[in-house]
């Protein structure tokens, strides 16, 4: 997920989530952020998708 650039604020959101779950599950927590990753890596190729 490195080839991305996020914004600061993006990057600062993608943490403070991580460490919310990470409370209750350091895997769980590692989970959903590979989840959300790789949901935009599937996106990066399609930036109009679902756009008309």
């Amino acid at each position: 997920m490195t080839d991305i650039a996020f914004h600061p604020e993006a990057r600062l959101d993608l943490d403070e989530i991580w460490e919310f779950i990470r409370a209750d599950s350091l895997d769980a927590a590692d989970r959903v952020l590979a989840e959300i990753f790789s949901a935009i890596a599937a996106a990066v190729p399609f930036p109009d998708q679902g756009h008309n």
